[in-house]
């Protein structure tokens, strides 16, 4: 099978056999990529980002295609990027960590700070 999906809950439980009363072998964070290996009803056997593998629900995961550019430089972090195609709008969403976020957030905090001291003259 080998797709993709992505965490989505903050934290997901990742069992070892599929069923909820199985042990929790290990947890997967949100936004974490999986490989799904295998499926028994609403259970995926995945193996995560750090080589584990284990049985989570579905609806904990969102599944998604990867762009064909696997990485972008996120203040020298390679961080994975992955979109949905929305069927009704035919937009693709982009979905990056939320470290991308409050890196733009502060370079745009920074580039108004330095054109409000060049506007005063400093």
């Amino acid at each position: 099978m080998n797709r993709q999906a992505v965490i989505s809950p903050a934290v997901a439980p990742v069992h070892k056999e599929p069923m909820f009363c199985s042990e929790m072998i290990s947890q997967a964070l949100m936004w974490e990529n999986v490989q799904i290996q295998e499926t028994f009803e609403n259970w995926y056997q995945i193996r995560m980002e750090d080589g584990y593998d284990g049985w989570i629900h579905s609806f904990y995961l969102h599944y998604c295609e990867p762009l064909a550019v696997k990485h972008i430089l996120v203040t020298d972090r390679a961080v994975p990027v992955l979109y949905e195609v929305d069927t009704l709008n035919s937009i693709a969403g982009l979905y990056l960590m939320e470290l991308m976020f409050l890196y733009l957030k502060r370079t745009l905090i920074l580039l108004r700070y330095i054109f409000q001291m060049e506007r005063v003259g400093i």
